[in-house]
């Protein structure tokens, strides 16, 4: 190359670099970042989930609002058209096999009762599991457990007209939308806010306290309001963030700072709600995952003040998956199936 070529190659070069100085950056800085992407993820020091199904995105509120039931889904859950919607979840049981078992709840509660009576310790009712069909996964997130968890046994009572005066909910998006939706709205009381974590819940301020409109964060709020009855839903969020060790760990700390805070109330787990079968079909956002996280939380439960809630069968297919006809985005209920959710509460007092 001669001397006059190179001038006027340098002189091309220059000019582009001087008007389009901006330009260049950017596409230098992508280049990077996506080379520098690639090799972490190759490492195994990051996690790519494409979508918005992510973690990130598929668990926010997504401005929920009272959808028609003629509107489109935001994930249309095409493999459940041929499900019919009276289907119900197989318990399994045979009616001998469920008069045992009433008689069985029936001598338990009248044991329970008469310890209370007689002053004596309540005898403590681990939570009880069915074995499920267990399936090959490899996540760093979690593993399938092979069992689900059962709502736990206990002599529960019909909730009262003034039953939720002293109820207090603790959650994520789902939990707002019991207060947006539900006829608990004005009875209960709720802390919660779309994306919360059990990583989060004990930090955030969202809460508040009589006679102010300044958020507070959950302690706090406990230090300076008493509870009969405290409702927690997390976990949705949680699915691409860390391991189910990890939740169950952080989960008990936490119950552990509220029975600290409110030493007389009943501490109720409720399961985290399931996906749709095409929301499942996500690497991390999936039904696998989200039992594994129930099963882990269900375990802190004792029977005496702090109780599991399975409320899955009210909303999932025999397949286990939340039934399309009942959600908008493949994660949130629509508006008429809270009542759904309250109903089971309403049947299930302690």
């Amino acid at each position: 190359m001669s001397d006059n070529e190179f001038r006027r190659n340098f002189r091309t070069f220059y000019k582009i670099w001087h008007h389009c100085k901006l330009l260049i950056l950017i596409v230098f800085t992508t280049i990077l970042f996506t080379v520098a992407t690639v090799v972490l993820a190759i490492s195994g020091d990051i996690d790519i989930t494409w979508g918005l199904k992510h973690p990130a995105f598929a668990s926010l509120l997504l401005n929920e609002q009272a959808y028609d039931d003629d509107e489109d889904d935001l994930y249309a859950d095409n493999d459940n058209d041929d499900v019919d919607k009276d289907d119900d979840i197989d318990n399994g049981d045979d009616s001998d096999d469920a008069v045992s078992k009433d008689a069985s709840k029936d001598g338990d509660a009248s044991s329970d009762a008469s310890a209370e009576a007689s002053g004596e310790p309540k005898v403590k009712k681990p939570t009880e599991y069915q074995e499920t069909k267990k399936t090959k996964v490899k996540s760093r997130y979690y593993s399938d457990p092979g069992k689900v968890a059962l709502t736990t046994d206990y002599e529960y009572q019909i909730a009262s007209s003034d039953y939720y005066d002293d109820a207090l909910f603790i959650g994520d998006s789902r939990v707002v939308g019991l207060e947006t939706y539900s006829s608990l709205k004005g009875k209960a009381t709720f802390f919660a806010e779309e994306g919360l974590t059990v990583y989060t819940m004990m930090e955030k301020k969202i809460a508040t306290v009589p006679g102010s409109k300044k958020k507070v964060t959950i302690p706090t709020a406990l230090k300076s309001r008493s509870f009969g009855k405290i409702y927690i839903m997390v976990g949705i969020n949680e699915l691409g963030t860390g391991d189910t060790d990890r939740y169950k760990n952080q989960y008990e700390d936490n119950i552990n700072k509220i029975r600290s805070l409110q030493p007389n109330a009943k501490i109720i787990i409720m399961s985290v709600m399931r996906v749709t079968a095409a929301t499942a079909k996500d690497p991390v956002v999936n039904n696998v995952n989200i039992n594994d996280k129930n099963v882990a939380a269900a375990s802190l439960a004792d029977g005496v003040d702090i109780f599991y809630f399975d409320i899955n069968p009210l909303f999932i297919t025999k397949k286990g998956d939340i039934r399309s006809e009942y959600t908008w985005d493949g994660v949130h209920l629509r508006a008429e199936y809270y009542s759904k959710w309250v109903d089971f509460l309403d049947e299930h007092g302690v």
